[in-house]
C-alpha cells in the first residue's frame, strides 16, 4: 500500500471509528497550517447537505485527486461514505490519470490548475460524463472557466473553509458573466463592522470570517476580497484580488502573478504586480500592461499598478496556494 492509500484508508478508518470528533488541518493561506477538530455530527450534515444539492445516491461515483490531509478530500470520502456510492480516489496530480472503465461521474472534485489535466484524462479514457464539477481553492482564470464548463453538464465554484467543514456555498460556473454565491440549506449570512462574511450555520453558531463581501440577500453574497489584504494607496482601499481578476486576461500565458503593494514616500502604498517569470526585463511589458488597463479595464488610480517586480518563482503554501508579500 503506498503513502496515499494508506492516508485514504486511515481517515475513512477515523470517520468510521467510535470518537466524536475528526482531525483537519487549515490550509494555510492566512498563517501556518494547523489542526482543527471538527465535530463529526458538524462534518455529517455538511456533507448530507452537498449529497442533496447534487442528487447523489447509492448509484452515484465521485472521483478527486487530492491530499486527504485536506478538507475537500476528506469531505469527499465523507460524502461516500454518507451517499454509500463509489469513490475514485487519483494520488493529487495536475495530470491525474483515469481508470479506463469510468461511464459516469457523478461529482468531480477539483482545484482549477487540475481542469486542464482532467479535460485531457477525460479525453483519452473515452469521455465518460461528468454531472457536477466541484472547484475550489482558488480563484477560475478566464481560460480556466471556459474549459471547466465544457467538462460537465454542471460546474460549480464552492465557498467555504475548513472551519466550515468545506463549501457553505455555491455559485454555477458560466463562460463569461460571474454570478453570486448561494447559500446552501438552512444557511445565512451577513457582515460586520468591517463588511467581512458572517456564516450562520443552523445547530453550530456563527462564523466571522476576514472575507470582505457585498451582500444581495440572506443567502446571495459576492466576496470582494480579504480585509488582511487591503492595500491603502493614497487613502483609498484597494482590494488586490480584484485587480487581479481584472488583469487575469492580460497575463494569462505569461505567468503567474499577484497584487500587492510597496513603500512610496508619497502615497504610503504603491500598487504593484509580482510575477514569476525567468526574465527581468519588464519594462515593454509595464507599457503594454498600462495600455490594457487604460482601455480594457475601469481601475481607478489607486489600484493600478505602477509596476511588475519579476521574481523567478513565487512562494505557495503546501496546497498550493500564492502567498502574497508585501515589497519593501
Amino acid at each position: 500500500m503506498n503513502d496515499f492509500d494508506r492516508e485514504i484508508t486511515e481517515f475513512r478508518d477515523e470517520w468510521l471509528g467510535s470518537g466524536d470528533c475528526i482531525v483537519a488541518r487549515t490550509s494555510g493561506s492566512t498563517g501556518a497550517p494547523r489542526p482543527i477538530l471538527l465535530p463529526k455530527t458538524f462534518v455529517r450534515e455538511s456533507a448530507r447537505r452537498s449529497i442533496r444539492h447534487f442528487g447523489l445516491d447509492s448509484s452515484s461515483t465521485l472521483m478527486m485527486s487530492m491530499s486527504p490531509q485536506y478538507i475537500a478530500a476528506k469531505m469527499m470520502i465523507v460524502r461516500a461514505c454518507e451517499a454509500q456510492c463509489r469513490l475514485v480516489a487519483l494520488p493529487p496530480s495536475s495530470k491525474p490519470a483515469l481508470p479506463g472503465n469510468l461511464k459516469n461521474i457523478s461529482l468531480l472534485s477539483a482545484v482549477p490548475a487540475q481542469i486542464e489535466g482532467y479535460a485531457r484524462a477525460l479525453a483519452a479514457s473515452g469521455s465518460p460524463s461528468v454531472d457536477h464539477l466541484l472547484l475550489g481553492g482558488s480563484p477560475l482564470t478566464d481560460s480556466q472557466r471556459e474549459q471547466s464548463v465544457r467538462l460537465a453538464d454542471n460546474v460549480w465554484e464552492s465557498y467555504g473553509m475548513t472551519e466550515t467543514a468545506s463549501h457553505v456555498a455555491l455559485r454555477r460556473v458560466t463562460p463569461h458573466t460571474a454570478v453570486p454565491f448561494v447559500t446552501l440549506e438552512g444557511i445565512t449570512v451577513s457582515t460586520d463592522s468591517r463588511n467581512c462574511l458572517i456564516i450562520d450555520i443552523p445547530g453550530h453558531g456563527k462564523t466571522v470570517t476576514n472575507d470582505v463581501a457585498r451582500i444581495r440577500s440572506g443567502r446571495e453574497f459576492e466576496i470582494l476580497g480579504r480585509y488582511d489584504n487591503v492595500l491603502i494607496c493614497g487613502g483609498i482601499k484597494v482590494h488586490p484580488e480584484a485587480v487581479e481578476a481584472a488583469l487575469a486576461p492580460f497575463f494569462s500565458g505569461i505567468g503567474d502573478f499577484y497584487v500587492t503593494s510597496r513603500s512610496h514616500p508619497l502615497w504610503g502604498e504603491q500598487t504593484v504586480v509580482v510575477l514569476e517569470t525567468d526574465t527581468a526585463a519588464t519594462a515593454a511589458l509595464e507599457l503594454e500592461m498600462a495600455a490594457y488597463i487604460a482601455t480594457r479595464t475601469s481601475l481607478n488610480k489607486a489600484e493600478r499598478p505602477r509596476c511588475i517586480i519579476a521574481v523567478p518563482s513565487l512562494e505557495r503554501t503546501d496546497s498550493g496556494k500564492l502567498k502574497r508579500i508585501k515589497m519593501q
